[in-house]
Parts: structure tokens; sequence; C-alpha cells
């Protein structure tokens, strides 16, 4: 874990197999390779792990939003979104679960879910900036320009960058 804490993602990885490898039943395990998988943009090897620390583990709230960010990451918003709706369904406030749902939701032009979901976000974590950003596109959409520029200066204001 220390290792993907600190980017470090091919050690990571190679930490978390050699534990997988000592106990093949140890979810966690896959869910932290998954996840190192995951931010080297191998999405097909971490959605592979997740699959597997969810059938050792359904309850890993965690596997369910980072497969569905991988699934965002292949354009696959209809999977995307089922993983989201299962993260909530098991953690009703992960602020990361709503955001996604949300960016999948705007991705097909459902811009009323997307803003519901980037506002549920925002309820429960008022610091992420992508999540204002995410929210503006989808006010912009709908025409309302107004909120859109709020939104924008909001994120603005929380991440210059």
């Amino acid at each position: 874990m220390i290792w993907r804490w600190k980017n470090d993602f091919d050690r990571a990885i190679a930490d978390y197999s050699r534990g997988i490898d000592i106990d093949p039943n140890y979810g966690a395990a896959y869910y932290g390779r998954g996840s190192s998988w995951l931010r080297k943009d191998e999405y097909d090897r971490a959605i592979a792990d997740f699959d597997r620390a969810l059938e050792l583990d359904p309850d890993v709230t965690n596997a369910y939003v980072d497969r569905g960010f991988a699934w965002t990451a292949k354009l696959d918003a209809s999977r995307a979104i089922a993983d989201f709706d299962k993260a909530i369904a098991h953690d009703p406030i992960d602020a990361d679960a709503y955001f996604g749902r949300g960016a999948n939701r705007a991705s097909q032009a459902d811009h009323n879910g997307a803003i519901a979901d980037y506002s549920r976000a925002i309820e429960l974590d008022p610091t992420n900036a992508g999540v204002y950003d995410g929210r503006s596109f989808s006010w912009k959409a709908k025409g309302n320009h107004k909120r859109a520029e709020a939104d924008r200066q909001k994120a603005l204001s929380l991440e210059a960058n």
C-alpha cells in the first residue's frame, strides 16, 4: 500500500503479486494491485483484478468505484454506471461514486442525472474541483451559462491548474 501511495506502482504491483502468491484468496491484494494497474492506465488488468477482488468480497466498495473509473477510461459508460450504482448501494456517502456516475451520465447526455450526481458529490466533498468542472459542463449543455460559469469559477478557486 505504501508503494501505491507513493505512486511507485511497479513496486506496488510486485508486492501485491507476492501477496497473492502467498494467499490467492486475499481480496485486498487483488484490489490494491488493480488500483495500481488503473493508475498505470492498464485498464484490462485493473478490471481483471477488481473482478477477482469482488468475487472474493462483494462488499469492497472501492473496487466498484475503481472498476467504474476503468470502464470510464475504456469509454464503456453503461458498465461504469452499473459499477457506480453498486458502489452507491454499498456506500451511499462515497463522493467519488457520485462523481464517476455523473461523468458517465454526462457522456450519455443525461445532464439532469449528471447534475444530480455532481450535486450530491459536492454535498459529500465540497473540495473536489473536478466535480464542479463536470457540473459546469452539464449546466452549459442545458443552456444555463450563469450556473456553468459559477461552477467553473468555483473549480478554479479550488484548483488554479
